[in-house]
């Protein structure tokens, strides 16, 4: 049972967060046309990006007419290799395979999955240190970056520059709020990473923290004894969110560390931090046929909703 059903929650509403805080993310920086039933996304400086240049939370039943001006708005006349529509209403969802599966668009499944119990605890894997990383530390920033490139080389859609525009993407984020958690080895190779995002509430904030806010901790504040690094540094814990939501995204480990435990310890790690500031729900998104929600049920995360994708060179 899904620890956030336990505060009055059903599995609907507990997916519905964490889709919410998943739009929030990608939707930072964007520009947001508006049509009545859907969410405009358009990113006119990340064009390769369909996360960023699409539609989110379709509702209701659009005709295509109505989806391709909407469209249109999101990405332009050609500008982009990809048409992107996302919904998780299910009459939405039918209407829209009526729509678009004859015209030639994919359809993809994906999940949100939810912690049903306390953050598992895990051995971190020999040689290696999982920590907060400084969004100061450049050299930290271009690690993580180089490792997430390894993990995209084996998508069908990768490309050097797709990759660059991912990058931009993830500090993006961590401008509006998210973390880096990395795991390392001794000489300072990533080797695995994630990001973690911790909102307050189901109310999601939509913009950044103030720029005057405190300095998280360095990357050597250890998340497996929650430790700042120097005295009188901010603990990660100050970052409090009583009942929100803790939001796991971009999981990734280089291939040559796979099968060690890297990624299960860096969920395991991300969980046991939002559970420690108070996050009533911990959740995270994942294809319905991928590999890793295979990883993410063994560390006690449940089904609770779904969301279909349609895509389409355009």
């Amino acid at each position: 049972m899904v620890r956030a059903l336990a505060g009055a929650r059903d599995a609907g509403s507990v997916a519905e967060a964490i889709f919410r805080v998943e739009d929030e993310l990608l939707a930072a920086e964007c520009e947001q046309p508006g049509v009545s039933f859907a969410r405009v996304l358009r990113d006119p400086k990340l064009p390769l990006i369909y996360d960023v240049n699409g539609l989110r939370d379709v509702r209701g039943r659009p005709d295509f007419d109505e989806l391709l001006g909407a469209l249109e708005k999101a990405c332009g006349r050609g500008a982009n290799r990809h048409l992107r529509l996302v919904a998780r209403e299910p009459s939405t969802v039918a209407h829209l395979d009526s729509l678009l599966l004859p015209r030639g668009f994919g359809r993809q499944a994906c999940i949100a999955m939810a912690l049903g119990g306390r953050a598992p605890s895990l051995p971190i894997p020999k040689g290696l240190e999982i920590f907060l990383v400084d969004p100061d530390d450049a050299r930290m920033i271009a690690a993580i970056a180089y490792s997430q490139d390894q993990v995209r080389r084996e998508e069908l859609w990768y490309s050097p520059e797709v990759s660059r525009q991912m990058d931009v993407l993830a500090m993006r984020q961590v401008q509006a709020g998210a973390e880096f958690l990395a795991a390392a080895t001794s000489r300072g190779e990533v080797v695995g990473s994630l990001l973690l995002r911790v909102c307050d509430g189901i109310d999601i904030p939509s913009e950044p923290e103030a720029s005057g806010r405190q300095r998280r901790p360095s990357r050597r504040a250890l998340v497996n004894d929650m430790l700042p690094t120097r005295p009188g540094a901010r603990s990660p814990l100050a970052r409090s969110s009583r009942g929100g939501v803790g939001f796991i995204a971009d999981v990734g480990t280089t291939p040559a560390y796979r099968r060690r435990g890297v990624a299960s310890a860096l969920v395991a790690a991300a969980a046991g931090l939002a559970e420690k500031r108070g996050c009533e729900i911990v959740g995270l998104t994942a294809r319905r046929d991928g590999s890793p929600r295979r990883i993410y049920a063994n560390l006690g995360f449940e089904n609770v909703g779904e969301s279909v994708d349609w895509l389409r060179i355009s």
